[in-house]
């Protein structure tokens, strides 16, 4: 399979065999998803590959890889060449990045072009979420295992252990996390204050008229 100008999968000949690649046939399928910067990050981190150039292996075990190859099969079962499904690409600037795989000839076709870019902006619509439930477990076994540990410090540890912090804005993600525990109903929402309507009297002063309290 030829690559596209634009593309995001070609067949290649691999480099000289290493041990990660010994078990796969030389005519395996290599690709690419447009992705975050800080989510690819995320995926090395979380599928312990030892480079981001590391192609996941597809279908894999992790939640990710099994994510990822389920997308690909689906949208391959949707969007199948006898059916004229009229589209525009989507424009995704901000997934400057590329997150590698390599899976076996036969589990995505020449349609994987059609809708390369739905599978990338879904994929990291996945990740994204992914991404916010791994903050918020982090700081819940934080504090189990220390109560007194702040928050902040708790998502500060995670950035500095998965590699992410540098590509994250750190104020963001903190209005992120209220943001996830408020919808959780982690924190109790605030309630505006009730206000007397405008047609609604004042209630009657207690005291009568012409008298007043004294200090």
């Amino acid at each position: 399979m030829a690559e596209k100008a634009d593309g995001f999968v070609h067949a290649s000949n691999p480099p000289p065999m290493s041990a990660s690649q010994h078990a796969h046939p030389r005519n395996h399928i290599r690709g690419y998803i447009p992705i975050r910067p800080d989510l690819l990050q995320f995926v090395v981190w979380r599928e312990n590959l030892p480079e981001k150039t590391t192609p996941l292996v597809l279908p894999g075990q992790g939640a990710i890889c099994a994510f990822l190859g389920e997308l690909i099969q689906f949208a391959r079962i949707v969007y199948q060449p006898m059916f004229e499904i009229e589209r525009e690409p989507l424009d995704l600037p901000h997934l400057s990045e590329r997150l590698r795989f390599e899976c076996a000839p036969g589990f995505i076709d020449e349609s994987f072009f059609r809708y390369a870019d739905l599978i990338a902006h879904f994929f990291n619509d996945f990740l994204h979420q992914q991404w916010k439930e791994e903050v918020e477990i982090w700081v819940e076994a934080c504090l189990h295992c220390a109560p007194h540990t702040d928050r902040k410090e708790a998502i500060a540890q995670l950035h500095e252990k998965s590699g992410v912090g540098h590509l994250r804005e750190w104020d963001s993600e903190i209005r992120a996390n209220h943001r996830f525990r408020t919808h959780r109903g982690k924190v109790a929402r605030k309630r505006a204050p009730k206000t007397r309507p405008d047609h609604e009297s004042p209630a009657p002063s207690p005291l009568l008229p012409g008298l007043f309290l004294l200090s």
